[in-house]
């Protein structure tokens, strides 16, 4: 869980996800209104969205070797931050049955691209 600090507005739709990462996994990116990211109370929970980044079916690798790579483009998922504090809160989660490595050998960076609503 990760709460990202600098949006330009707390309201903004998502247009792009691109994931680069160490395993070649199945991943799933989690939007969530607020910083308390998933609760079992539903009254505290608040759930936005999700967008699958499955890097064995659609990830590629420079040269066969190395990093995996995938971009996610055209999305359109409405968020608005309703802490008010201009922060994307997100979290990535491994759907794979293998398990991602801790360390240096299990590293995952996301990268979103959005644009800010009126």
């Amino acid at each position: 869980n990760e709460n990202l600090s600098g949006l330009l507005s707390n309201k903004v739709r998502i247009t792009g996800v691109a994931i680069l990462s160490d395993q070649q996994l199945k991943y799933k990116a989690l939007f969530w209104y607020k910083d308390t990211f998933e609760n079992s109370d539903l009254d505290v929970d608040e759930y936005c969205g999700e967008i699958e980044l499955d890097l064995p079916s659609y990830g590629f690798q420079i040269e066969g070797s190395g990093k995996w790579y995938l971009d996610m483009r055209n999305l359109h998922v409405d968020y608005e931050d309703l802490d008010a504090t201009s922060e994307l809160h997100v979290s990535l989660i491994n759907m794979s049955t293998t398990a991602k490595n801790a360390g240096a050998t299990g590293e995952a960076k996301l990268f979103i691209a959005y644009t800010p609503m009126a």
